[in-house]
C-alpha cells in the first residue's frame, strides 16, 4: 500500500483547539523534532496508555478467581472437571506473570490473591 493509501485506513478526528494551542503544540513538535500530528499523537499515548499483558492478565485472573469461589459455595454451577481447569489456568497465568512480570507480580495483589486460592486448594488436597 502507498502512503495515501495508508493514510485513508486511519482514524481520523476533527479537533477544535483553543486559540493559541496550535502555535504551543507547533513549538513543542518543532522543539521534539517531529510533526505536530506526531506531537500530539505521543502525548496522548502518554496520558492514555494501552492496556498491557500484566493488566490484561490479571482482569482474567480476577473473573477466575471468582468462578472458582464460586464453585466452592453451595450451589456453586460449576462441576469438578471445570474447577480444575479454572484452576490450572489461574496457576498458569500466576507462573506466566511471575517470570515475565517478577517486579509486579511481586507486589500485586491480585497475583497475591491467586497464589492464596492455589496455597489454600494445596493444603485442602494434602488434608483429603
Amino acid at each position: 500500500m502507498t502512503e495515501p493509501e495508508n493514510r485513508t485506513l486511519s482514524d481520523k478526528f476533527m479537533l477544535r483547539l483553543p486559540d493559541g494551542m496550535r502555535e504551543r503544540i507547533k513549538k513543542a513538535a518543532e522543539s521534539n523534532n517531529r510533526s505536530m500530528n506526531a506531537e500530539l499523537l505521543a502525548t496522548l499515548e502518554e496520558k492514555y496508555p494501552a492496556r498491557d499483558a500484566f493488566d490484561q492478565l490479571t482482569e482474567v485472573l480476577v473473573i477466575l478467581n471468582a468462578m472458582i469461589e464460586k464453585r466452592l459455595e453451595p450451589q456453586g454451577g460449576f462441576n469438578s472437571r471445570d474447577i480444575a481447569r479454572f484452576q490450572a489456568l489461574s496457576d498458569s497465568i500466576v507462573a506466566d506473570l511471575r517470570t515475565r512480570f517478577p517486579k509486579r507480580a511481586a507486589t500485586d495483589k491480585v497475583v497475591a490473591a491467586a497464589q492464596v486460592l492455589a496455597n489454600d486448594r494445596i493444603i485442602k488436597g494434602q488434608e483429603d
